[in-house]
């Protein structure tokens, strides 16, 4: 995603993640159970997900604020 220049698409993802690791690990449905499995790859963020989704939520709010600077 930062590669390809979609920052907006980090947000999503941040968010998707941050609705996901809201609920408990046993009130998952499928679609959320493979949307972490084939998209989040470390365990350790697997395991934290609240935190997984700050950090990209920091990220993308890092991100923005460097483009906001060098449009002036």
């Amino acid at each position: 995603m930062i590669l390809d220049g979609k920052f907006n698409e980090i947000l999503k993802f941040s968010e998707r993640v941050f609705r996901i690791a809201l609920k408990p690990n046993n009130e998952w449905g499928k679609n959320e159970n493979e949307f972490i499995n084939e998209n989040v790859k470390l365990e350790g963020n697997k395991n934290n997900l609240t935190s997984f989704s700050q950090n990209l939520f920091k990220l993308y709010a890092l991100i923005e604020e460097e483009i906001k600077k060098r449009r002036f």
